[in-house]
């Protein structure tokens, strides 16, 4: 067993590296096949314009590049800062990711190797995490529809409904404030004026021509 990272071998019964914390592979690629193949080509190897910080995505990566078929090569990035503070670094004590290079040829098929991994590597919300941004939702939309803190009744000068069923101008004052339109109920002759301000008016006119008429607003 070995270690895809620092290359350590280890014996049977061991399953990830003590030293990188990841996987272990059954074998590593061939740096004389690498190197071989780069002298045939001519080509020499070059960034696959990714650093990867996570041991166990860059172990994914490299066994997807392996499964296409791509020669690959790992650089450590060290922190040369913090290993002039501990004078008996580990080996790999001050690493902080790895950089993966490929033949120029065979950069672009990498990339895309890269790419659909980062989706594969995406995780779908977990239902904490719906229920939280359901919750979220829900107090944004209440929040919208509450009626600004600033209302001022004297300025509801605008008449939505006229009648003279009070329970039912209640109902048309608490459904209207539900949808965050304050309103004034005023009594004249008998009847009943709903009145909101003039810039609520049309949409409290359609939320009530809803309930009365059966019509959905527009």
């Amino acid at each position: 067993m070995y270690c895809p990272l620092c290359k350590a071998e280890y014996r049977q019964g061991f399953y990830r590296c003590a030293d990188c914390d990841v996987a272990l592979v059954n074998f590593l690629p061939d740096e004389k096949d690498v190197k071989a193949d780069s002298q045939e080509t001519g080509q020499e190897l070059t960034p696959l314009l990714t650093r990867e910080e996570d041991p166990d995505f860059l172990t994914a990566l490299l066994s997807a590049l392996d499964d296409a078929g791509i020669p690959h090569r790992e650089i450590p990035i060290h922190d040369h800062i913090a290993s002039l503070s501990n004078p008996f670094p580990s080996r790999h004590s001050f690493g902080i990711g790895y950089e993966v290079r490929v033949l120029r040829s065979d950069l672009q098929v990498a990339k895309r190797v890269l790419i659909v991994l980062e989706e594969k590597a995406v995780e779908p919300p977990t239902e904490g995490q719906k229920a939280n941004e359901l919750e979220a939702a829900e107090s944004k939309d209440r929040e919208d529809r509450e009626v600004p803190e600033d209302w001022d009744p004297n300025r509801a000068t605008a008449e939505v409904w006229v009648g003279e069923d009070s329970d039912l101008a209640q109902f048309l004052s608490d459904l209207l404030r539900e949808n965050g339109i304050g309103s004034r109920t005023d009594s004249h002759s008998g009847r009943l004026h709903v009145v909101v301000r003039p810039e609520d008016s049309d949409r409290a006119r359609e939320i009530i021509r809803e309930v009365i008429e059966g019509i959905p607003p527009a």
